[in-house]
């Protein structure tokens, strides 16, 4: 099992053993003052360390997908020039700093963490929160075994901030289309070309 808290986690079988993999998925603290860029420091501080507990305990790895400089710092490899795409195919779960990263997670059905020391204004609402040390573990454990009701709290956030209910690929062929077909009708009417507030449909 994967998990992405701005990590993620997956299932190996080695030797007969399973193995879990975990992430953290972090972005550059841009727009962060002092204060609070120590507070992200000191989260990914307790991270490693309940996450090497955990796998002391629980046969778990821990990969992390961070910068190279927080990695050195806080004393982890990183798996940063892995794609993101590759990372989040193979996992169940992610922990975020709030990024587009929970957004890409959520949409793949995985339950997402968010990670946030600052207490900062979210643009996008998570099932499952770390504001402190103490939330951490309980927080690990509920991601490999996620409440229904938190599953269904994620999906429901991720459609207030996505349309999911068609590819965008496909939705964008739709509004060139009906553009078109309204450029035509203007042109045969022989009125000023008017596009509507709504041109297709939610």
């Amino acid at each position: 099992m994967w998990v992405c808290l701005g990590w993620m986690i997956s299932r190996l079988k080695v030797q007969n053993q399973r193995y879990h993999l975990f992430w953290y998925v972090h972005q550059k603290p841009l727009g962060f003052r002092s204060d609070d860029k120590n507070q992200i420091l000191q989260s990914f501080i307790d991270l490693k360390e309940i996450a090497f507990n955990y796998g002391q305990n629980h046969k778990v790895k821990f990969n992390w997908r961070i910068s190279d400089h927080i990695a050195s710092v806080i004393g982890v490899e990183t798996s940063i020039r892995k794609s993101l795409k590759e990372d989040l195919q193979s996992s169940t779960a992610v922990i975020s700093m709030p990024s587009t990263v929970m957004l890409e997670a959520m949409y793949t059905s995985m339950p997402v963490a968010l990670l946030d020391y600052t207490l900062s204004p979210h643009y996008v609402q998570a099932a499952w929160t770390v504001s402190c040390k103490e939330q951490i573990l309980s927080t690990i454990n509920e991601l490999f075994n996620p409440p229904i009701a938190k599953l269904f709290f994620q999906r429901t956030a991720l459609a207030d901030a996505l349309q999911i209910k068609e590819s965008a690929s496909a939705r964008m062929v739709r509004l060139v289309s009906k553009m078109v077909e309204i450029s035509y009708r203007s042109r045969s009417l022989g009125k000023p070309l008017r596009f509507p507030h709504r041109i297709i449909g939610m």
